[in-house]
């Protein structure tokens, strides 16, 4: 286990004086469409937009229930 941890400390060493973790590696550039881009955030506000519609629609109901002795 500790075999592990060294070898971590002196990648980041490594990586602190020249940029890289191994020498001459290349890295892999990772492209995303702008398409998937647009599309995931559509997903996630709609996905915001219908969970605030449905517990707002709750507490309503909730608020109306406990409030029904009063009015």
């Amino acid at each position: 286990m500790y075999s592990v941890y060294k070898e971590k400390d002196e990648m980041l060493a490594r990586y602190y004086e020249t940029g890289q973790f191994q020498e001459g590696e290349r890295g892999t550039r990772v492209v995303f469409s702008w398409a998937k881009i647009i599309g995931q955030y559509v997903f996630w506000f709609g996905s915001f937009y219908a969970q605030y519609q449905i517990y707002s629609w709750i507490c309503k109901q909730v608020f109306l229930i406990l409030a029904s002795p009063f009015m």
